[in-house]
């Protein structure tokens, strides 16, 4: 069938894009160029202030252009962004200037990937198996990602800096082709014809304001989870631990909870509300056994944070697209969740990286659980809404 056709093609981009053997090694790669923890700081603010400005104006582009192009957009900006990275880590401005092209393209790929294949299932009726589908589609990136890590310190050793780099922008420009495959299967019904001095006009009026404020505890899950992932081969080899066995612990961890959380989502396709809750108490409470040193806590705290936090971000997408009504102001919709996300994950990151100078890497790995448990108390506030709401129509 096309449409399974259609979503293969979109895990085989889902892959190749995630496989970025640098994302394991950037911190070491940096820190062995003169960087301080603080310009490192510095680099990741302004990746996430990239992709917040250009969030919002990537999901009108997507509404209007199509997910396909848009998709090849990021990964064609991807490349030369790695590539500049490699090229000009000498220059710490040069490095800003390609780490905004890098944010762009995260801006382009985040949230239209999540929209086309929610519109894929949609075509054929199938929107129920968006949750399962999603979980497989983290379950291709999060394996990247696991791989990436993985193989980050032998291709290090064999190969240097250059080999990571060129590897990691040549699986971003290979993601190009199966997008190619992947628009030629596209239901032409998707593509919809909208008057062309009217589209931007349209998708702007078709953002769903109560969808982004219904997000909220889940940004705030991010905004723990992230950094903690970001920073999570430096944390573990702060322990003890090697560069390359620190990596692969990051790199197991993703794929071990990716794995979990795809088979889990296979089998019962919605997670109860209920869970969601304890999922971000979960997320919360877990980084708090930080404060009891050794690298197997470490590896443990890490581990059911991220597995909590995969869980969440798949019972999230479910959530938004299920609630967003029209296609045409989707992406834009997704994209202003996740500009929301960025905010949160940059004050994370740097709450993170203060505390860390300040206190150590373990206290603030712990501040970060602070964030997971806010969330938790405004979803128990949204859940009581919802109830209210029900009973209300009810009545």
């Amino acid at each position: 069938m096309k449409i399974d056709r259609e979503l293969i093609y979109y895990n085989i981009f889902a892959f190749l894009i995630s496989f970025s053997l640098e994302r394991a090694l950037s911190f070491f790669f940096l820190t062995e160029h003169g960087y301080s923890i603080g310009e490192i700081s510095t680099i990741q603010i302004i990746l996430a202030v990239s992709s917040l400005l250009t969030g919002l104006p990537a999901g009108i582009v997507s509404d209007n252009i199509g997910r396909a192009p848009t998709l090849a957009l990021g990964a064609i900006l991807k490349l030369f962004a790695l590539l500049g990275q490699f090229v000009y880590v000498e220059n710490f401005y040069a490095i800003c200037l390609v780490t905004i092209g890098q944010g762009i393209s995260l801006s382009l790929i985040g949230s239209t990937l999540n929209a086309a294949v929610f519109e894929a299932l949609q075509s054929r009726d199938r929107s129920s198996e968006f949750g399962s589908r999603s979980a497989i589609l983290a379950l291709f990136i999060s394996t990247a990602i696991a791989l990436a890590m993985i193989l980050a310190g032998l291709v290090k050793n064999k190969t240097g800096w250059s080999g990571i780099y060129f590897a990691s922008a040549s699986t971003a420009g290979l993601a190009v082709i199966p997008l190619i495959y992947a628009f030629k299967v596209r239901p032409k019904r998707l593509m919809g014809a909208i008057d062309h001095q009217n589209k931007i006009r349209i998708t702007c009026q078709s953002i769903d304001i109560a969808t982004v404020r219904r997000a909220v505890p889940f940004s705030l899950i991010h905004m723990g989870v992230v950094p903690l992932f970001v920073y999570g081969s430096a944390i573990l080899h702060e322990t003890g631990l090697s560069e390359g066995i620190s990596s692969f612990s990051i790199g197991a961890i993703e794929l071990f909870g990716a794995l979990l959380t795809a088979s889990t989502y296979l089998y019962i396709k919605i997670i109860p509300t209920k869970w969601i809750f304890l999922l971000m108490m979960l997320t919360g409470t877990a980084p708090l056994l930080n404060w009891y040193e050794g690298p197997i806590v470490a590896v443990i705290s890490i581990f059911i944070a991220n597995t909590a936090g995969l869980f969440l971000e798949t019972a999230g997408e479910q959530i938004f697209n299920n609630e967003i009504l029209e296609n045409s102001g989707r992406a834009s919709t997704l994209a202003a969740i996740s500009t929301m996300d960025i905010i949160f994950i940059a004050g994370g990151s740097k709450i993170f990286a203060y505390t860390a100078a300040m206190f150590g890497k373990q206290n603030g790995v712990a501040c970060l659980a602070i964030f997971p448990l806010i969330g938790a108390l405004i979803q128990i506030k949204t859940i009581s809404n919802v109830k209210k709401s029900r009973s209300h129509l009810v009545s």
